[in-house]
């Protein structure tokens, strides 16, 4: 089951075709999750995030819980994200 999302926040910024995410930040998992960068519309969405997350607690597989440290980073048209964990 996925993790929810608590105590959101930050700064967001519209500028025309675009959405700035100076910064925000949330707990999930007893940790924290920070995310940064923007995604812009034009022709389609093209998104460059970046999300880090620290105590992040994560049950998978069933059965198994782990705290690793989470980086993800999103350059594409399609926002394919990239995930690197470390335990």
């Amino acid at each position: 089951m996925p993790n929810g999302l608590s105590q959101l926040h930050g700064t967001l910024i519209f500028n025309q075709n675009r959405l700035e995410v100076t910064s925000l930040t949330a707990m999930s998992g007893g940790g924290l999750l920070s995310v940064s960068g923007y995604l812009a519309y034009r022709h389609g969405i093209y998104a460059d995030l970046s999300a880090t997350g620290n105590g992040i607690r994560i049950r998978y597989p069933q059965g198994v819980s782990s705290w690793p440290m989470l980086r993800c980073t999103c350059k594409d048209r399609r926002t394919t994200c990239c995930f690197r964990a470390t335990c």
